[in-house]
């Protein structure tokens, strides 16, 4: 952390950014059967890793364009 103006807002930013990316590769893995699941439960998972990870990233866009 640091004390310039929007410098935090813009590390929260990046942080979001990273967890959305990683999330999404969750959802690719449970979307290409990689994970030990049954279908529907990897269906599910894919689904709901990829809002997630969307709106993870959605977030990071907005902390990272916010400026002070």
């Amino acid at each position: 952390m640091t004390d310039a103006p929007g410098a935090n807002a813009r590390l929260v930013g990046k942080l979001l950014a990273l967890s959305g990316l990683v999330i999404l590769a969750m959802a690719l893995a449970a979307w290409m059967r990689w994970l030990p699941y049954a279908d529907g439960t990897l269906n599910t998972l894919a689904k709901a890793f990829a809002v997630v990870g969307a709106l993870d990233l959605v977030l990071a866009f907005f902390f990272m364009s916010r400026t002070n």
